[in-house]
């Protein structure tokens, strides 16, 4: 008898309380276009500090899974001592890279240890690393 009653209170009640509604595809679609940036070649300046990986593209995202760099600048130098620390993907499991040595910046040519690693481009707090085996975005952190 008490389940009937209910029955019936719920059959009493509006079908729903908010009207239905259909959402056109432009308000349910995912926006995968990214932001556009007014990107420039870094200067020594702009690398000074710490950044953490926010995406990796190309062949360089088949193995590294994060990326973290520390710039230290030089007073009078276009560069200075870095040390970096990457997630590698590839054995069992994955594991903790860790390398420091001498950087240089060359118009937007970053060099580390002498060698020739990528071009540098930023744009507010984004540090874009560019060469042949991909792209490595970067965003500057706060060390805490």
């Amino acid at each position: 008898m008490r389940s009937s009653a209910l029955l019936l209170v719920l059959a009493a009640l509006p079908a729903a309380c908010i009207a239905p509604s259909v959402v056109g595809s432009e308000g349910r679609a995912v926006q995968s276009t990214p932001q556009a940036r007014d990107w420039r070649p870094a200067r020594a300046e702009d690398l000074d500090g710490l950044f953490e990986s926010t995406a990796i593209e190309g062949e360089a995202a088949v193995a590294l899974w994060r990326i973290h760099y520390h710039f230290a600048l030089e007073p009078g130098v276009p560069g200075g001592s870095y040390s970096g620390a990457a997630l590698v993907l590839g054995g069992p499991t994955p594991q903790f890279q860790t390398l420091s040595g001498v950087w240089r910046l060359n118009e937007g040519a970053l060099e580390l240890d002498g060698a020739a690693a990528a071009q540098a481009s930023v744009a507010g707090e984004l540090l874009r690393l560019e060469n042949e085996g991909g792209t490595v975005l970067l965003r500057r952190a706060a060390i805490q």
